[in-house]
This record gives C-alpha cells, sequence and structure tokens, in this order.
C-alpha cells in the first residue's frame, strides 16, 4: 500500500467521523465533559481498528482469491 491511498484512507475515515460527529452534535441536549471522553474515545477507537478488521480479512479470504486474481 502505497503512501498516497493511505492519506486517502484517512481522509475517507476522517470526513466519516466528521459526519457523525456533526449529527451527534445536533441531537445531543446537553453536552459534558464526560460524554464527549467517550465519544471521542469511541471514534478513535473504532476508526483505527475498521482497518486492522479490513486487512485481517482480507488475508482470510486471499487463498480463495488468488486462483482468480490477474
Amino acid at each position: 500500500m502505497t503512501f498516497y491511498s493511505m492519506c486517502i484512507i484517512g481522509v475517507a475515515l476522517a470526513m466519516d467521523a466528521l459526519a457523525v460527529s456533526i449529527a451527534t452534535g445536533v441531537c445531543l441536549k446537553s453536552f459534558d465533559f464526560r460524554q464527549a471522553f467517550r465519544l471521542s474515545w469511541h471514534f478513535g477507537f473504532f476508526q483505527a481498528m475498521m482497518p486492522v478488521i479490513g486487512w485481517s480479512a482480507g488475508l482470510t479470504v486471499r487463498r480463495f482469491i488468488e486462483a482468480y486474481d490477474h
């Protein structure tokens, strides 16, 4: 994976997190530090784990796809 493609993935994940955080901010009635910390921690955790899960899933199905790959 090239540096350019990793940057594109990072920007796409950042736009996803931005859209969800804006929607969450609009819907919340009250907001305190505890909610802000929990929300940001969960965003960071899941945004970091999504590429790792996709990578490991790709490694598991690679042997099935290799026969059809050019």
